[in-house]
């Protein structure tokens, strides 16, 4: 871990659209450093980005990576086509996390 750069690299700037939009920087990017950032950081290694957690979805990422693979290779001709690939991973990762939340608010649907 970076202990000795915890201060300087969470005390970054802050808007009023952020306080908005992280519901008044409680969340692990915006919150500043203290007990409330440290048990976010907690949080976050212990369950959300624990082995068992990350290898439970390894199905949904499979099958995700393996439609962005498909779309890229789609409209392929001969030779070399310029694809905008930025947009792409970002639906892919939309994809996966409006797959993943569910699951884990509600269970296996």
């Amino acid at each position: 871990m970076f202990y000795q750069n915890d201060i300087v690299l969470t005390n970054r700037f802050r808007s009023p659209k952020t306080k908005h939009l992280t519901y008044n920087n409680i969340v692990v990017i915006t919150s500043p450093y203290g007990d409330h950032w440290r048990n976010l950081c907690r949080i976050r290694s212990l369950e959300i980005l624990s082995t068992q957690r990350l290898n439970s979805f390894t199905g949904i990422r499979r099958d995700e990576m393996a439609r962005l693979i498909r779309s890229l290779s789609q409209g392929l001709g001969e030779g070399f086509t310029r694809v905008e690939v930025r947009s792409k991973l970002m639906r892919e990762m939309v994809r996966v996390e409006s797959k993943r939340v569910p699951i884990e608010a509600f269970g296996q649907v």
